[in-house]
């Protein structure tokens, strides 16, 4: 079936539905969010400046879903540079296809945590895609899954031979590596 569709059509679709995930992810925990805040503000300030708290915390998570997408084309541009490095023939846009088809198992991911902070009713707990332990997110189901399915579609999408896509695959482990890294340690910042 995928064979029969062009990669424009896979790629838009993809990036649509990761689209639907991050805004419904996005959605899940707003509510919480700003119960997280007014409860840490106390209850005297509840009403003072709610319109620009509903503002700011919209204006971040649509920050958030930005990034998503700036991550995206940043990953398949350096999947491509590193296929380029290796000798590939293929054009930037089959890597970016190949980076976007691996992020769409991070939007099933956000699609079950979606779910899963729509149906706690407990404000204070916000289940989000970085766990608090950083050995939980390096050995993450999803992270190993994608890992997979990027060799795998690498057979299917690029000229590059299996040793080849294995260094290719490499160099996806470690900018996923990198951003885990950077989130963890950011997330200690904020």
């Amino acid at each position: 079936m995928i064979g029969q569709l062009s990669n424009k059509k896979i790629f838009l679709s993809s990036f649509f539905i990761i689209l639907i995930c991050s805004l419904l992810f996005q959605f899940s925990i707003s509510d919480k969010v700003l119960q997280s805040y007014y409860s840490s503000v106390g209850e005297n300030t509840y009403d003072i400046g709610e319109k620009s708290v509903r503002t700011i915390v919209m204006f971040l998570q649509g920050f958030m879903i930005f990034t998503t997408f700036v991550e995206i084309l940043i990953g398949g541009f350096l999947l491509f540079v590193a296929a380029f490095i290796l000798g590939t023939k293929k054009p930037k846009k089959i890597y970016l296809l190949l980076y976007t088809l691996t992020s769409l198992i991070s939007a099933f991911k956000m699609l079950i945590l979606s779910v899963v902070n729509y149906l706690t009713a407990d404000s204070s707990l916000i289940y989000s895609a970085g766990g608090t332990s950083l050995s939980l997110q390096l050995l993450e189901p999803f992270l190993l899954i994608s890992i997979a399915a990027l060799y795998a579609a690498a057979g299917k999408l690029t000229d590059l031979s299996k040793g080849k896509r294995i260094i290719l695959t490499g160099c996806f482990v470690l900018l996923k590596l990198f951003t885990i890294f950077l989130n963890y340690f950011m997330a200690d910042k904020i």
